[in-house]
């Protein structure tokens, strides 16, 4: 596993799917992550979604369990000890990038067996010429607060400007995201609106979410990042693979970017097994696994966007956007 040593990964409290634990469970890790510390499981949530009218949504019967609240950057170390034990070899190199196009570069016969998990910006895929499809034109703008009396729990609150996700990790630390078009965010930039301008004047519009901050004190810069639904074209090759958000990265809103990453990683492991072994059958299965995904995701996707609050035109949140750069 090589990883850049100037890596940033900022931290940030995320949900967990409960399925996921099934997967921990497949990769032997479910007893080491109920024992782990550094999570809080969540049974319920308070949703406004179609109106300002709020509810609490309980899951006590999902056979998976509860949802899990992490820090990203602990839940990363709690998986990197993990990946140790277990015998992978961890290098920080500079210069990565430029190392993975020359091997990338190789002819097949003489290239190692590569794994992209470079996130959304998949690298090792494009290096390779993978091009990619994004199905819509939203962003994001996110930051972290501190509030040791706050409720971990999970508030989704949409208006009609866009919606707000906000959950704690039960140690006091609280993070804050609204998801709304480009369209919005970019013609406020050019008008002058600093990131912070943007992020206040969306939460002015959110009585729940604005209540909810209003004893937190902000330690993070507020970041503009991209959300939409984006996937790789073919997230398989000749000797590589793409994992995680690297071959299909999804909406916020459906909280399942660990527990895709846990199964594609499964997946992805047992692909290459299975062309290692000289198995040529198998060859378009991962890819087909990576489609059924997304497919099944832009559908509940659809649904759900267009039976909340915000009122984004159609030609705004749900379209497929080319994208081979």
């Amino acid at each position: 596993m090589l990883e850049r040593p100037d890596a940033i990964d900022h931290d940030r409290v995320e949900t967990i799917a409960p399925y996921a634990l099934q997967l921990l469970e497949q990769l032997g890790l479910k007893a080491a992550f109920l024992d782990w510390p550094e999570k809080s499981a969540q049974d319920k949530a308070i949703v406004a979604w179609k109106d300002a009218s709020a509810e609490e949504v309980y899951n006590p019967f999902n056979p998976y369990g509860p949802r899990w609240h992490v820090r990203r950057q602990s839940f990363a170390r709690f998986l990197r000890r993990a990946a140790l034990k277990s015998g992978a070899v961890i290098e920080k190199r500079g210069g990565l990038l430029t190392e993975l196009r020359q091997l990338a570069a190789r002819p097949t016969w003489a290239r190692p067996f590569l794994v992209d998990a470079s996130g959304r910006a998949a690298h090792l895929a494009r290096a390779l010429g993978a091009t990619s499809d994004r199905f819509d034109t939203t962003l994001s703008l996110t930051t972290e607060f501190l509030d040791r009396a706050a409720d971990p729990g999970l508030l989704v609150e949409a208006t009609r400007a866009g919606w707000w996700y906000s959950a704690g990790d039960g140690h006091g630390h609280l993070s804050s995201m609204v998801t709304t078009t480009a369209a919005r965010v970019v013609a406020l930039r050019r008008a002058g609106a600093a990131p912070d301008a943007i992020w206040m004047g969306l939460l002015a519009l959110s009585p729940l979410t604005r209540a909810r901050h209003s004893s937190a004190e902000r330690i993070g810069r507020v970041r503009i990042v991209a959300s939409a639904p984006w996937a790789l074209r073919n997230p398989e090759g000749a000797c590589w693979i793409a994992v995680g958000d690297a071959a299909f990265a999804a909406d916020p809103l459906a909280s399942s970017g660990v527990a895709f990453a846990l199964e594609s990683g499964l997946r992805g492991g047992q692909h290459i097994k299975n062309t290692s072994a000289g198995e040529t059958d198998c060859i378009g299965g991962y890819a087909s696994f990576v489609a059924e995904a997304l497919a099944s995701h832009l559908q509940q996707r659809r649904y759900y966007y267009e039976t909340s609050a915000f009122e984004a035109s159609p030609s705004e949140r749900i379209q497929s956007v080319q994208n081979n750069s």
